[in-house]
């Protein structure tokens, strides 16, 4: 068992001390081991935001191919002028997903 001999003082709100101690009942943990855990652990150890990393990576790869296809028809001469709306709609779609990432992890 590890033995915890530092302490850390720290002023918060009480709307935020509400939101903690609630969220720390529903962990079924107390508030102490709550904070501890929030503040050691790293993004990618929280299942949630592994899922969504696996998503956006995903998307993105798709994306991606989309957007060598494209390339690829341009190169070949085969080049078409929706082609110019589908890149700028799927660069707009890498850039909403990575917006909403940003959104879910200040969470």
């Amino acid at each position: 068992m590890q033995h915890y001999t530092k302490a850390i003082r720290i002023r918060i709100s009480e709307e935020d001390y509400q939101a903690i101690q609630e969220a720390a009942k529903k962990e079924r943990v107390n508030l102490s081991v709550y904070v501890r855990s929030k503040l050691t652990s790293r993004i990618q150890d929280q299942p949630g935001v592994r899922q969504e990393f696996q998503n956006l990576n995903y998307e993105v790869n798709r994306i991606g191919n989309n957007i060598n296809q494209i390339a690829r028809n341009y190169n070949l001469n085969l080049y078409h002028p929706d082609d110019v709306k589908d890149l700028k709609r799927l660069l707009e779609e890498v850039h909403d997903l990575f917006l909403d990432m940003r959104r879910k992890l200040r969470r």
